[in-house]
């Protein structure tokens, strides 16, 4: 897959002869750049979190040409746009045991102070087994955080909460806004 800062590669964990999923910098996008910056961060992000709606974060290391890279547990299926693609809506009971795995996810961030940033229907894996995950913290914050890297405003624009448009700092509330819009368009 491919994102605005980084691509995902199929790998295997030769260790334990698993599949992963591996993130990479993408080769525009300077590491020392505020955008790389971020993006390292999103492994110590995720190195924090253990929780089952959360892709387990495995290693974290860099390239030969240096670029970072995050080695994730690898979710084989759709995403929850994937799944909606050919229709619609999906069925109320489908969509409720996503939300609700979603919403787990989030409470678990919010309690460790981490607001995800980025909650669009892309970002929420489904796997063939029904395991429900939120992934892309690309854009996760630390609330308690003093720094202020603010990038401009960056995220989708049809799932930003107002206070990400207008890029002021974001709180638990923006991703609650952000999940609003996604259960409504799965519903």
């Amino acid at each position: 897959g491919e994102g605005t800062l980084s691509e995902v590669y199929r790998g295997t964990q030769r260790s334990l002869e698993r599949p992963v999923a591996v993130k990479v910098l993408k080769g525009s996008v300077a590491p020392t750049s505020p955008l790389g910056r971020r993006f390292e961060r999103e492994g110590a992000l995720l190195a924090s979190l253990a929780h089952q709606n959360i892709p387990q974060i495995i290693d974290v290391g860099r390239t030969e040409d240096g670029r970072p890279f995050l080695v994730m547990e690898l979710i084989e299926g759709p995403t929850l746009a994937e799944l909606r693609a050919p229709r619609a809506v999906l069925a109320a009971d489908v969509a409720t045991i996503i939300a609700l795995k979603v919403a787990r996810a989030l409470e678990y961030a919010h309690l460790r102070g981490i607001v995800h940033g980025d909650l669009k229907p892309g970002n929420v894996l489904v796997s063939r087994r029904g395991e429900v995950k939120l992934a892309d913290f690309g854009l996760a914050r630390d609330v308690s955080e003093t720094s202020d890297d603010r990038l401009g405003v960056v995220g989708t624009p049809a799932y930003m909460s107002p206070e990400q448009v207008l890029g002021d700092r974001m709180d638990f509330r923006s991703d609650i806004f952000s999940f609003g819009i996604v259960l409504y368009e799965a519903l």
